[in-house]
């Protein structure tokens, strides 16, 4: 097979081929091959966080359409994507060699879309960046570009696909990590060095311990995903032995679901609490710098050019492994 099919040298058996039918693809998930699990393990997540979402919904259905909500919903929304996309991306990769590039481009916009989310989320709830002591206004503007940052990132992403680009694994934990420790540097400051600041009443760090404990499992989450991408164990200690059952792309996907597990019970226990002092008249969206900026109109353009990003480097890739010989 071509190498651009074989991305993990350690892995030597299970591959699918390419090219395929859409029904192969299909059949695909219930044969044992090395992408199979990759499949499940976030399809099952997909269900299991729409249902854990539902019931949460439940709670409050008198607030769903309340500006309060508005962070979450975009939570939700770029959370249910990118298990989605990872899933489809990892279904379909094989039908043809033309398509691989391409659906990991998509795959690319995915997490793209997870980092908006969780930057708006956590940044609107719980560790805004006016947390490191900046004022209202700069952080709003730091917040703003973190938020340009994941179409540029998408950009990067999807030319490490190209062939002649090199240590194309290493690039990609790198870019995604720095993304990773933007979009939670003010939670890092907030919960380890716990600023003496009164800037918003986000940044209060009295009676978290809840919320440091999501957030630490988090982050270790994060480390353990960035050590798994990076060092591709455990079937690098033991070429062949993992290649269906517990490689490390599997062990990722298991990784990445239950960060977002507990980023959601983070982001819920926090949604609460401003939900209970709204109840009370003690705070406003307005309080939490919900505004239409901030929660809609720069979160929907940085999806849209994500997604134009995908959409433009999926369809030359695509041509160019429709119209080369390059192995």
């Amino acid at each position: 097979m071509p190498s651009y099919l074989c991305p993990n040298k350690h892995i030597m058996h299970g591959y699918r081929q390419s090219p395929s039918s859409w029904t192969y693809c299909f059949k695909s998930l219930f044969n044992p091959t090395n992408e199979t699990l990759n499949v499940w393990t976030h399809a099952i997540s997909l269900l299991f966080m729409v249902n854990h979402y539902w019931n949460f919904i439940g709670l409050y259905p008198d607030y769903v359409g309340n500006p309060i909500f508005y962070p979450y919903w975009i939570f939700l929304a770029a959370t249910v994507t990118v298990l989605a996309v990872s899933s489809l991306t990892h279904l379909f990769n094989c039908k043809s060699p033309a398509m691989y590039d391409a659906c990991f481009c998509y795959d690319h916009a995915g997490i793209s879309f997870y980092g908006i989310g969780i930057t708006v989320s956590l940044g609107i709830y719980i560790c805004p960046y006016s947390c490191v002591g900046l004022g209202l206004d700069t952080s709003m503007w730091i917040f703003a570009g973190t938020l340009a940052a994941c179409p540029v990132a998408v950009v990067c992403m999807c030319l490490t696909r190209y062939p002649s680009v090199t240590h194309k694994y290493l690039l990609r934990v790198v870019i995604n990590g720095l993304i990773v420790l933007v979009f939670n540097l003010p939670c890092f400051y907030k919960f380890i060095l716990k600023p003496d600041v009164d800037v918003s009443i986000q940044c209060r760090t009295d009676n978290n311990f809840t919320q440091l404990v999501y957030f630490a499992i988090t982050a270790v989450c994060w480390i353990l995903s960035a050590l798994l991408q990076s060092t591709h164990f455990p079937e690098s200690c033991y070429p062949g032995k993992f290649d269906i059952v517990g490689h490390s792309h599997q062990l990722f996907h298991l990784s990445f679901s239950v960060t977002v597990y507990f980023q959601s019970l983070l982001i819920e226990g926090t949604l609460t609490t401003w939900i209970k002092l709204l109840q009370a008249e003690s705070i406003n969206p307005e309080t939490l710098q919900i505004t239409w900026f901030n929660v809609v109109i720069v979160p929907m353009v940085s999806c849209l050019l994500s997604a134009a990003a995908a959409v433009r480097y999926s369809l030359d890739l695509y041509k160019l492994r429709s119209h080369s010989k390059i192995d």
